[in-house]
């Protein structure tokens, strides 16, 4: 029929829905009995191919090159014999005649034709359930009157044991059903009501509850974003110090290896120097101690025995200069007392800057004095 071209979903038995284009075909059978065989067969579309347009490329996982039509003009519709595929895999007749679908979609577009508003085409959701036009016919038992189209509830989903139909004369409210087979005759049972109307002031305090909860989650999170990005920012300086005190360990390490280096080296040089010199000074202790034994040795036929072994215990004490200096004025004490006959000795106590001869002569004068 002219102007009748509409495109809709349909489910094609490899499970796939695909988009096809519909067309609405009055077939009169009455005269041709043959005609009756028609709604079996496969049908085809003819397009006219100076109109067509399009191109060949790769499909999906398609491993060869199918041609895309972009534009043609429908020429008209074939029969396709029995052998025949049709190169749409859904493309067929199907006849709508005392279907529930078509009793619904005129009684909807009655209801919109005698709103003012245009006829439509109506999709329920829910359709493809096996069991659909035997529940809807169980909830509405007047929606099968001729021209009195009367719906009572309309299911809105169905399961494997309930149907939620919403109903048409109590606004807001859905009602639960549960439905079975008794020899093969549908059984529907109404389970509950759910007045979503009259928990509608609940419900709305739960959303504003809820939404008051959300406000707070949003700052609740506003505030952790903005300390994240503080302790983010703060994280990146501290990471910067931490590279920095990094490369000046690295630093200040390379330079104490080096320090100790250098210090160990030095410590060594030291160490060598200190042998070097408890060497020599073991030579020069030798020395001295050689020149010592020399001048004792020179001095031991001039001075007595106790005098010359006092001043050699202490020898030790005493550097070769002193040893000499001490042994020569012990020497020159004993020689003058000897030369003047006298049984006493010089006091040890005399200053050191006063002669030998001055003493002596000091002493003869104390000597003769009256």
């Amino acid at each position: 029929m002219p102007n009748s071209l509409t495109w809709e979903d349909h489910l094609d038995d490899d499970g796939i829905v695909r988009q096809y284009a519909t067309y609405d075909v009055l077939i009169w059978a009455e005269y041709w009995e043959e005609a009756k065989t028609i709604f079996q067969k496969a049908q085809s579309m003819e397009i006219d191919p100076k109109t067509v347009r399009g191109e060949w490329r790769m499909i999906g996982d398609s491993t060869f090159e199918e041609y895309v039509y972009t534009e043609g003009v429908m020429a008209g519709l074939c029969i396709l014999g029995d052998m025949k595929t049709p190169c749409f895999e859904g493309a067929a007749f199907f006849s709508m005649d005392d279907d529930s679908y078509v009793k619904f979609t005129k009684a909807i577009q009655n209801y919109y034709s005698n709103g003012g508003k245009d006829a439509m085409n109506v999709k329920v959701v829910g359709l493809e359930h096996e069991q659909f036009t035997a529940i809807w016919n169980a909830l509405n038992p007047n929606f099968n009157e001729d021209g009195a189209y009367s719906i009572n509830l309309i299911p809105c989903e169905i399961t494997e044991e309930h149907v939620y139909a919403l109903s048409c004369e109590q606004a807001g409210k859905v009602i639960k059903y549960s439905y079975s087979f008794e020899e093969e005759a549908l059984k529907v049972e109404m389970v509950e009501e759910i007045d979503y109307k009259a928990n509608a002031a609940a419900f709305e305090a739960n959303i504003a509850e809820m939404a008051g909860k959300l406000e707070e989650s949003e700052q609740t999170y506003t505030n952790l974003l903005e300390q994240f990005n503080s302790l983010t920012e703060e994280k990146a300086t501290l990471t910067s110090q931490f590279e920095t005190l990094q490369n000046d360990f690295a630093a200040l390490k390379e330079e104490f290896e080096k320090q100790q280096q250098l210090f160990n080296e030095q410590a060594a040089t030291l160490t060598e120097r200190d042998a070097t010199i408890t060497q020599y000074s073991q030579t020069i202790a030798d020395y001295e101690n050689k020149e010592k034994d020399i001048l004792l040795n020179k001095f031991s036929t001039s001075l007595p025995a106790d005098i010359l072994q006092a001043i050699a215990d202490k020898k030790d004490t005493l550097t070769i200069k002193e040893l000499n200096t001490e042994l020569s004025l012990e020497y020159t004490k004993f020689s003058m007392a000897k030369e003047h006959k006298e049984e006493y000795r010089i006091p040890q106590d005399v200053p050191p800057m006063v002669s030998p001869e001055k003493t002596a002569l000091v002493n003869l004068l104390k000597k003769y004095k009256k």
